[in-house]
């Protein structure tokens, strides 16, 4: 199969040479005058937008390259662009994206967004099945992410169309159980429809009020 050459298209900062011996790779030219070897998938998603020097000018501009912020807006568009990042399936997979002013920019993202608030909030889409936008995203503890994942993202099983916590009331299982399922990697599918490894909710509810007379007594 003939690869296809990309010789002369521009990526951000980088214009491609030529191939690289090593396969997938190519030589580029970036703004700056020097010459770098970057991988093609790189390249495509936006990974690799210059020579490092791009890394650099941000540093020396903003200082927050070691910020808790920095590193969400890395991550950010990481799960949404590169197919081997481990979130990749939650995110760019189903079609969620990051706004190109976000993309583009760092500082446009800290001025939409704010420094967070406290060390126990992150970054969250307030429509899970939307995208990383400013009408869309806010910082939330874990406590309200879990909470919105629970009562926003929908599943569809059969034609049948109902949230998680929907899901979860029908199927007898606790809602966070159907949320760690998918995280462990199971399919949506198979999240709602495995029975509970100790039973449902009901269950649960028994065997504390059993604890609760076998003390009594």
């Amino acid at each position: 199969m003939r690869r296809a050459n990309i010789a002369g298209l521009r990526f951000e900062r980088l214009t491609v040479l030529r191939r690289h011996p090593r396969q997938s790779h190519w030589v580029c030219l970036c703004d700056c005058g020097k010459e770098s070897v970057v991988q093609i998938n790189n390249l495509k998603s936006g990974h690799t937008r210059s020579c490092g020097c791009l890394k650099a000018e941000v540093h020396t501009t903003h200082g927050l390259s070691d910020s808790p912020e920095y590193v969400a807006w890395v991550n950010m568009r990481r799960r949404c662009t590169e197919s081997n990042h481990p979130e990749y399936c939650r995110y760019g997979a189903r079609g969620i994206s990051v706004c190109d002013r976000w993309f583009a920019s760092f500082e446009a993202f800290v001025l939409d967004m704010g420094f967070r608030p406290a060390s126990n909030f992150s970054l969250e889409r307030i429509d899970n099945d939307g995208n990383y936008e400013p009408s869309n995203c806010k910082w939330a503890t874990a406590k309200e992410q879990m909470r919105n994942t629970r009562q926003v993202h929908w599943i569809e099983i059969d034609g049948v169309r109902k949230t998680i916590g929907e899901w979860a009331t029908d199927k007898d299982i606790h809602a966070t159980t159907i949320c760690h399922r998918i995280e462990r990697g199971m399919t949506e599918r198979e999240a709602v429809l495995s029975p509970p490894r100790w039973g449902g909710r009901r269950a649960s509810k028994r065997t504390v009020c059993e604890q609760a007379h076998a003390i009594s007594a």
